[in-house]
């Protein structure tokens, strides 16, 4: 389960890579992240689909392949090259792993995908947060000793020689690789949830999707006072 999480982890980072919205899209580097982030997500359990199940969800699943953008692309051809890889000749012991890792990661890219389009979308117009947010993370880092004071949408930091401003930003606070980490661990466990007997399903995502949505809540603000610091 660790190296499924770990999986889950390089493909949220993989988005840094080939979104190109911090720095130039490094086609390469996201290519082998998503490789390697794919390759530690085999063993997740997907569903068990008929030859004909297979043959229909990869046809509903071409329109997003064929008109989407690069890297959102990635999720959706994942997904078509793992649903038909089991029922292409010869039948190779290798192919049903490969294309449940495929299944997988595709599911898992197609739900970053979506959560960042969405912030893409809310950055777009002001990547400023509110100041009461300004003031929460200057009590924070007041509390781990640095001499902190907030100031509107920022935070001044008091060091030897000068007072650094220091903008509380959508991307400092709720930044994109924590939100498709949180986007594609939900995915996970909703695939760990199907493979179990269906009177425990929802009880054991829930729980697990709760305690995933707290720890993602405890992290967000320590990362961004790690960053300030």
């Amino acid at each position: 389960m660790i190296r499924m999480w770990l999986g889950m982890g390089v493909l949220a980072g993989s988005w840094l890579f080939g979104l190109g919205w911090f720095h130039s899209a490094s086609w390469p580097a996201w290519a082998l992240a998503t490789a390697i982030g794919a390759g530690l997500l085999a063993g997740t359990p997907v569903p068990a689909w008929s030859p004909g199940q297979r043959y229909w969800a990869a046809l509903l699943v071409l329109p997003a392949a064929a008109f989407f953008p690069w890297p959102y692309r990635a999720g959706p051809v994942a997904c078509i090259v793992g649903l038909l890889l089991p029922l292409v000749p010869p039948g190779r012991r290798w192919q049903t792993p490969v294309a449940h890792a495929l299944v997988a990661a595709g599911m898992v890219l197609v739900a970053q995908a979506g959560v960042l389009s969405g912030y893409l979308a809310w950055t777009a117009r002001s990547h400023e947060l509110p100041s009461v947010l300004a003031g929460l993370l200057a009590t924070l880092l007041r509390l781990w000793g640095a001499d902190a004071a907030a100031s509107g949408s920022e935070v001044a930091l008091r060091s030897f020689r000068a007072v650094h401003p220091l903008a509380v930003t959508r991307e400092l606070v709720f930044d994109p690789a924590s939100l498709a980490f949180l986007a594609g661990g939900l995915v996970l466990l909703a695939l760990h949830a199907v493979a179990m007997a269906p009177g425990s399903r929802s009880q054991f995502w829930a729980g697990k999707a709760s305690r995933l949505l707290a720890a993602v809540a405890v992290w967000l603000p320590l990362r961004a006072a790690l960053l300030a610091a």
